[in-house]
């Protein structure tokens, strides 16, 4: 899929949905939240009978091989969503752990980045080499990874955290930091010492500016309608179009909540993002931005599952997969 720059224009249909409902970011390239009152989203959480998958995933959409793609965080497996199930694929295991997935319309795959760690050892005792990689997905197979420039100081590792698209090319922006283990939370100046982005195009790494305010992300996605990227970092909001960032409004995040994951659901010309507790045993909110600010959406809520969610055209909804379990959103709005 040749990348052909962030469209500028909206189905007719998306874009009165847009000026009715209020979706998007206040000021997300510079203008103000386009409604006032926004209607409530209603959703429903449909699991799927897709078969079993490990309990710790993250999943990305290949649009133009209209391909679902799931990778155990670990790096050991990959698997495709196939005719409505989960078949695991043969191709060699990415090794290291997984941080993030998304799909790049520049290189026209998508890419994983991999932080290093000791082979072989349990959830949650694994010790980091601070070796950031990427590799592709041709859909078939990973590519031999690249590793990242190494800006990490004795002690410190680089990690990524999250990845978007940056606007301005199609290719993908990983965003991360420079951290001392043990770092849990990462805490600014304690083992939290400062952000770092970079560019990827499928063959060199590019380490760009990223603004020195910028707290450890927990979530980014990219809206191909507007061409922006929006990016959940410790509580603030951002957007970013490519050349310039900028916060939004205070707000623009859910207060206290741990939201850490984001997808564009372009269906309905929303973002969605999805919250996480520590344990993953009580019901998780789902939220939708409305003008500037998380709305909860009124959902089916899912106990037990937190996971990855990533926008798949074949199901027609964001799909979410963890604990084993594979759901689909169908979302309304409502008045």
């Amino acid at each position: 899929m040749k990348w052909s720059g962030p469209s500028r224009t909206r189905r007719a249909s998306t874009a009165l949905l847009l000026a009715l409902s209020g979706f998007g970011f206040a000021g997300a390239i510079g203008g103000p939240a386009m409604a006032a009152h926004p209607k409530a989203l209603v959703a429903k959480w449909m699991e799927l009978p897709a078969g079993t998958l490990p309990s710790d995933v993250e999943i990305a959409y290949d649009p133009g091989r209209h391909q679902l793609l799931a990778t155990e965080r670990s790096g050991e497996a990959t698997y495709l969503m196939t005719g409505g199930t989960w078949a695991k694929q043969s191709a060699a295991p990415l090794g290291d752990e997984v941080r993030a997935l998304t799909y790049s319309p520049a290189i026209g795959e998508i890419v994983a980045v991999t932080l290093g760690r000791t082979p072989g050892c349990a959830p949650d005792q694994c010790q980091y080499t601070g070796i950031t990689r990427a590799s592709t997905w041709n859909g078939a197979a990973w590519s031999a990874p690249l590793t990242a420039p190494a800006t990490a100081e004795p002690g410190r590792w680089v990690q990524a955290d999250v990845m978007a698209v940056d606007p301005s090319n199609g290719n993908v922006i990983v965003l991360g930091g420079v951290y001392s283990p043990p770092c849990n939370p990462p805490l600014p100046g304690i083992c939290y010492f400062g952000p770092r982005m970079w560019g990827f195009d499928g063959l060199t790494w590019t380490e760009r500016q990223a603004p020195p305010d910028l707290q450890p992300c927990l979530a980014a996605t990219h809206d191909p309608l507007l061409g922006v990227d929006y990016l959940l970092c410790n509580g603030t909001a951002w957007s970013f179009a490519g050349w310039s960032w900028q916060r939004l409004p205070d707000g623009s995040a859910p207060a206290d909540r741990y939201v850490d994951r984001l997808a564009f659901d372009p269906s309905i010309g929303a973002v969605i993002g999805r919250e996480s507790t520590a344990t993953c045993r009580v019901p998780e909110d789902t939220w939708f931005w409305a003008g500037a600010r998380a709305t909860p959406v009124v959902e089916r809520k899912i106990a037990g599952v937190c996971g990855s969610i990533a926008y798949d055209a074949e199901l027609g909804g964001v799909v979410l997969a963890g604990e084993g379990r594979t759901f689909v959103m169908r979302a309304v709005l409502a008045s």
